[in-house]
């Protein structure tokens, strides 16, 4: 059986791996970025972004956008999860009512005004004849692990379909937007990094998109461009991942991260008429 070392140097079956990586608790807190990268963790060591940013865990996403598209994501890909959803009568997750409830659970409570919008975005998809023909014999949240320039990588593949062909549900506020997005978010890195890992042509990634706004439905394919400059970004953060981070004490890293800085020259743009 293949091995894999974690970055913590625990060597483990990757059949073995495979299987537990099935369930949410080892996939998501065993499987931490003390002992394996994905896309989501290493897309914030790209630069610009700050090392510091990525280590002290810094920044505020936007916390209603990603509980929308994971709401519609369970619905649509794994059903089961779905079904155990909690919903509060409350619409508003600012109304005190909501507020109570979810204080005393320890699972993510909704709101009635995001199950009616999750309803929206599931009722338009799967009416969708091109869209469910994409999910017809299909398998969903398949795992995947792997080295990546000695790196150890995870990731779940929203679709796999019956002719190996990888495709991401997303979800977006107009799909005009979308290319954008996908270079902001690290979709490039996501496409790269699963291909990767699977051992495929990443030109067969497709994304499925749907629009917040508007319940369009849109399917974007990528091509060498697109992945190249994922390749780039994925090679750049993993520079300075292992440059910083890897085996490490937190005393050494701290050191490093304080000898980074930043320094610019500053000139006024303001135009003076000669006296």
């Amino acid at each position: 059986m293949e091995k894999i070392k974690l970055l913590d140097g625990s060597i483990w079956g990757k059949d073995d791996l495979l299987d537990k990586m099935r369930d949410d608790d080892f996939y998501f807190n065993y499987l931490s970025t003390d002992r394996v990268l994905s896309k989501s963790s290493i897309n914030e060591l790209v630069p610009p972004n700050s090392p510091k940013k990525w280590y002290y865990k810094m920044g505020k996403k936007d916390d209603s956008a990603l509980r929308a598209g994971h709401l519609f994501h369970l619905a649509i890909l794994e059903p089961e999860k779905f079904s155990q959803v909690q919903f509060s009568q409350y619409k508003h997750r600012s109304s005190k009512g909501y507020k109570d409830k979810q204080a005393s659970m320890t699972e993510t409570l909704y709101s009635a005004n995001e199950k009616d919008f999750n309803e929206k975005l599931v009722g338009e998809f799967t009416v969708n004849k091109k869209a469910m023909t994409k999910l017809s014999g299909a398998t969903f949240e398949e795992p995947v692990i792997g080295y990546i320039d000695d790196i150890p990588f995870r990731g779940k593949i929203d679709i796999v379909s019956p002719d190996g062909r990888l495709l991401d549900l997303k979800t977006c506020g107009n799909l005009s937007d979308f290319p954008k997005n996908a270079d902001q978010y690290g979709y490039d890195i996501q496409c790269y990094i699963y291909s990767k890992l699977m051992g495929v042509n990443a030109s067969s990634f497709e994304f499925l998109v749907i629009s917040k706004n508007t319940y369009d439905i849109g399917f974007f394919t990528v091509d060498q461009s697109f992945i190249n400059q994922g390749k780039e970004k994925l090679e750049s953060a993993i520079e300075i991942y292992k440059s910083i981070f890897l085996n490490c004490s937190d005393e050494e890293i701290r050191e490093k991260l304080n000898e980074i800085t930043f320094q610019n020259k500053l000139y006024s743009r303001k135009k003076f008429k000669n006296v």
